[in-house]
């Protein structure tokens, strides 16, 4: 008995002994194709990840308004960079917006969609929901000089910045904003009568998913 006791100890010693050597999950390793010669900060603002969270403003201000991050063209000029990473702002909302519409009424219909819907969403409504969009302030920038090196894979050799601004818009003016896409939508791009109802029943929330959002939502 004393010896069946002993070979299973053994055993579970052998197991454990096994399991801690497991090795552990590596990150993943990504190659550049620059390096980051200067920056604004030392570190990545956490902001860009966690716009709503992260922004630094009061939890009082943070409950008024929708926070978002946008993105620059890689340019030449620093000024240029901040100042397309502020422009292109309402343009990126927008886009979510249409995005959010679009997810919405596939997913919903799904083999029912109507085709010229589909056609609206993908050509039309991000430009349409443009003009709803009002109030859009500048909290913060970040910006990145990068140089890029054919010996890393880049096509040439060549300095360039890319921006990121972070930007704000007070919730109402972005639920009525978003109202409006919806309504816009469903009288041009929805022509059927019991195809308006269906739509209109498939974006009922999409205001309420805008305003929850902490992230973007991916585009195609």
């Amino acid at each position: 008995m004393k010896n069946l006791i002993l070979i299973f100890s053994v055993m579970a010693l052998t197991f454990v002994g096994c399991a801690s050597k497991e090795k552990k999950p590596e990150a993943r390793k990504f190659t550049k194709i620059y390096k980051v010669v200067d920056a604004k900060a030392g570190l990545i603002p956490e902001w860009i990840e966690e716009p709503q969270d992260m922004n630094g403003e009061k939890a009082s201000v943070r409950k008024k308004f929708k926070y978002f991050v946008s993105e620059s063209e890689r340019v030449k000029n620093k000024r240029l960079c901040i100042k397309s990473a502020k422009a292109r702002a309402t343009a990126d909302i927008a886009a979510q917006i249409a995005q959010v519409i679009k997810n919405d009424y596939t997913e919903a219909l799904q083999a029912d969609a109507n085709e010229e819907a589909e056609q609206y969403m993908n050509e039309s409504l991000a430009n349409e929901a443009m003009a709803f969009i009002a109030g859009v302030s500048t909290v913060r920038t970040y910006w990145e000089q990068r140089k890029y090196m054919m010996e890393l894979g880049a096509e040439e050799d060549e300095i360039l910045y890319t921006c990121h601004a972070l930007v704000k818009i007070k919730r109402s003016i972005l639920n009525k904003a978003v109202k409006a896409s919806v309504k816009k939508f469903l009288d041009n791009g929805v022509k059927d009568t019991e195809s308006k109802k269906q739509a209109k029943e498939a974006l009922k929330d999409v205001a309420k998913k805008m305003d929850q959002m902490t992230r973007p939502v991916a585009t195609e």
